[in-house]
């Protein structure tokens, strides 16, 4: 019962994803992914879509069919290397599926903090081991300029869970 119940909740939110996206037309964008793609090795297509929400960060999804989900807006050429970079090396280390492996773990043990702190764990190592991967041929330039958009995307973050904890203060009170 606790597993289908992480089950769903995850395909809910991956239909969300999908119904605010569009399939990704921009040849440059799409280029991009296939030139990493090859250089990565990955043997199955991975679709490419790009999310109509500002604020959304990009993910990947897929146990099966693989895809990846860009924002809507970019700040330069560079940084879309990045996050394409970032986000094949998810598809290409199988994370979704490690993931949907530890959903079910964490279904099964739902009781056991050891469990929780472990899927916390394993999900921050796959977030490290891609940055690693984005970064392993990086002068030292690109590793700051890096680091400074992933400050930037954590600060946006921050910023959006603020005026989130505001909007739901404002209807407890009204309340």
């Amino acid at each position: 019962l606790v597993l289908m119940y992480f089950l769903i909740v995850n395909y809910v939110g991956y239909r969300k994803l999908r119904r605010n996206s569009d399939r990704c037309s921009d040849e440059t964008i799409l280029n991009m992914v296939e030139a990493v793609a090859v250089e990565y090795g990955l043997k199955r297509e991975v679709s490419v879509y790009s999310l109509k929400s500002a604020g959304v960060s990009p993910c990947s999804a897929g146990v099966f069919r693989q895809c990846i989900f860009l924002p809507g807006r970019v700040g330069g050429e560079r940084e879309l290397q990045y996050i394409i970079r970032h986000e094949l090396t998810h598809c290409r280390n199988h994370d979704v599926a490690v993931k949907a492996l530890m959903l079910m773990v964490n279904a099964i043990h739902w009781f056991n903090p050891l469990v929780w702190l472990m899927f916390t764990c394993v999900d921050q190592d796959m977030e490290l081991a891609c940055d690693e991967a984005v970064l392993a041929d990086a002068t030292k330039e690109q590793r700051k300029e890096y680091e400074e958009q992933i400050k930037m995307k954590e600060k946006e973050k921050d910023e959006e869970r603020k005026i989130h904890a505001k909007r739901v203060n404002q209807i407890e009170m009204e309340m």
